[in-house]
């Protein structure tokens, strides 16, 4: 699990509710890291590649926090473009429920990952990487400048 950008996490408890984009934590330690989360009032947006089971682990870790700031919204690692699109829709999100005209994402956690499947091997995204590559270390850390 890959933790970026934690700003003031100590303090923000008590003085602002932080806004969290948490990639890929819907089972496991990620679900537990997402369900201590919601417990300090952040608002959190789950990025999900299946939005249906996405959506499920948000509805039942805000029922179980009584935190009503938690939302899924898809994303898939292997297309750039949908990793662009992803961070459009969480920035708006975070503007919708912070208010203001910038939208303000103060930690972003990365439980996202992808075994090595032989069928899988050579095998490249549409934006021209190797698979495995583009989903661990190239997606959470894209920057749609360098790329285009």
């Amino acid at each position: 699990m890959c933790v970026l950008g934690v700003r003031a996490w100590c303090a923000s408890r008590f003085h602002f509710r932080p806004c969290v984009v948490c990639a890929h934590l819907q089972q496991g330690l990620g679900l537990e890291t997402t369900k201590a989360l919601a417990t300090t009032n952040a608002t959190i947006i789950i990025g999900a590649y299946n939005l249906t089971h996405g959506n499920e682990v948000a509805v039942n870790v805000s029922l179980l926090s009584g935190n009503p700031n938690i939302v899924a919204q898809h994303i898939d690692l292997s297309n750039f473009s949908s990793v662009r699109s992803f961070a459009d829709s969480a920035l708006a999100f975070a503007r919708h429920v912070h208010g203001g005209d910038v939208g303000v994402v103060d930690a972003l956690i990365n439980d996202a990952g992808m075994d090595y499947v032989p069928q899988w091997e050579n095998a490249t995204t549409v934006d021209g990487f190797e698979q495995v590559f583009q989903v661990r270390p190239l997606a959470c850390c894209y920057d749609p400048v360098s790329y285009t």
